[in-house]
């Protein structure tokens, strides 16, 4: 059972890691600075989750109206 779960951690890690840094991620976001783009509701206590797209950073594909994420 051990030798499985590692197994499957080795052939996945790799991925996830690649996966994460280079094409996007989930993040949590708190507060009132995005009200109401996100948290419509502007309810305290209340977060929204955003993907984070970071394959269009290669080519600057960025365009007015986008929502930008400093990391």
């Amino acid at each position: 059972m051990l030798m499985h779960v590692l197994k499957q951690t080795a052939l996945n890690l790799p991925i996830v890691l690649f996966v994460t840094k280079n094409v996007g991620s989930f993040a949590k976001v708190d507060g009132d600075s995005m009200i109401p783009t996100l948290n419509p509701g502007g309810k305290k206590g209340k977060s929204d989750y955003v993907f984070l797209w970071k394959w269009s950073m290669r080519e600057f594909d960025i365009s007015r109206g986008q929502v930008v994420a400093l990391m």
